[in-house]
């Protein structure tokens, strides 16, 4: 079972993610804040599995608030769900901590698919948001350490952003899971990206598609 924090200042709005999670059979909904303050106290003392977080409420949002609460819960998905959908908000939002982003004009289905995917360490955009985002501008200034991938480091790299797990990539490029494993690692020290959710993070930040699997 899903436990879910809400934040949002608005009621009528709780009220209704509420009544969306109530039905379904795998999530329900641990503690509800208010206002940026009252989410940090919770966070303090209350268990949750994923955090759905509004970026404008009174006190304390943003990405102050995300990176606050990252502080206190280092390992705590983090879903942004927002009426902003300017790649500003996203960029900032991403880079504070946040785990994934979603509209608040995505149909719920999205909204319970991120929660999903959170809730498994995944890193997840709403389609809309993923539309805003495909034409970041790349540093052109200096050389990203992506373009230092071998071609087959690259390769993996960019199965892994389409979502493919290790076993999926050995069996797709016939090598063996320990051998895919090793090139994972690779990637992840050449990008000083720890986890799946920093990789997708690097390449938001770079302007490289996510789903472009070779």
């Amino acid at each position: 079972m899903i436990s879910i924090a809400l934040a949002d200042d608005h009621e009528l709005f709780r009220d209704g993610l509420r009544q969306i999670i109530a039905i379904q059979t795998d999530m329900k909904v641990a503690w509800e804040a208010k206002d940026g303050f009252e989410t940090i106290s919770f966070l303090k003392n209350a268990d949750c599995d994923v955090l759905i977080v509004d970026l404008s409420m009174p006190r304390l949002s943003g990405s102050e608030l995300i990176s606050k609460a990252v502080q206190i819960r280092p390992n705590l998905p983090i879903i942004v769900l927002s009426m902003y959908d300017e790649k500003p908000y996203i960029l900032e939002s991403i880079r504070a901590g946040a785990s994934g982003y979603i509209t608040k004009t995505s149909p719920s289905a999205e909204l319970l698919d991120g929660i999903r995917h959170a809730s498994r360490g995944d890193f997840f955009l709403s389609s809309a948001v993923t539309i805003y985002m495909k034409d970041i501008l790349k540093n052109s200034s200096v050389q990203p350490p992506h373009t230092r991938l071998t071609k087959r480091e690259d390769q993996i790299f960019r199965m892994l952003l389409a979502g493919k797990r290790v076993n999926e990539i050995a069996q797709s490029l016939n090598l063996s899971q320990k051998t895919v494993s090793t090139h994972k690692i690779r990637v992840q020290e050449k990008l000083q990206a720890p986890s799946l959710p920093a990789l997708v993070k690097y390449a938001l930040k770079h302007g490289l598609e996510l789903n472009d699997t070779p």
